[in-house]
């Protein structure tokens, strides 16, 4: 009942307001892989940054270098999710045919579409937001929010794995400061 309910709701909006358009739906996976190339080189940069002063932190034993390892590994994992996202965002762009022909989110691309969803909440690239905003228009809402919540578990795992918040307590950190002390 509820997914008669969505499915009429989708098609009222789709209507009265917006509908999914391909087209669109392109243009907003190429401004992804823009602004993920840029936001990975920023990372990159950071990241390269954050290690010479968490490296003099860790010598000189101050208390905030646990935060700055920990700011600096989650940016790394960022930077390194970033690039699953893109490939992914580019398979996707040559899968737009596909998606336009399918009522119903095609097999074959289903964990791109999934991961890149995924992600638009997870990364700071607002194109990502409009890609998942189209797909809702296509496929529906509970599409999307089982892509957020990766209910059917195929998003990459290596993008979950990268996007999961470190805490100062998770072991990376400690090692991460080991390695540098013994340098």
């Amino acid at each position: 009942m509820i997914d008669l309910f969505s499915r009429i709701w989708v098609f009222l909006l789709s209507l009265f307001f917006a509908s999914f358009k391909p087209n669109t739906l392109k243009t907003q996976l190429d401004l992804a892989v823009v602004r993920i190339r840029q936001t990975r080189t920023k990372l990159e940069s950071s990241v390269s940054q954050q290690k010479d002063i968490a490296h003099t932190l860790i010598n000189s034993n101050d208390p905030k270098s646990k935060i700055k390892v920990q700011s600096m590994l989650q940016d790394e994992n960022t930077a390194s999710a970033l690039e699953y996202i893109l490939s992914t965002c580019e398979r996707l762009k040559s899968s737009v045919d596909l998606i336009v022909d399918s009522q119903n989110c095609p097999p074959d691309i289903k964990g791109d579409v999934h991961t890149v969803v995924y992600a638009s909440s997870r990364v700071d690239v607002p194109e990502l937001n409009n890609v998942k905003d189209q797909i809702a228009l296509k496929f529906g809402q509970k599409f999307v929010e089982r892509a957020l919540n990766d209910r059917d578990l195929v998003v990459d795992r290596r993008v979950i794995a990268k996007l999961k918040p470190i805490t100062s307590s998770d072991s990376n950190v400690e090692k991460y400061i080991e390695t540098k002390k013994n340098k």
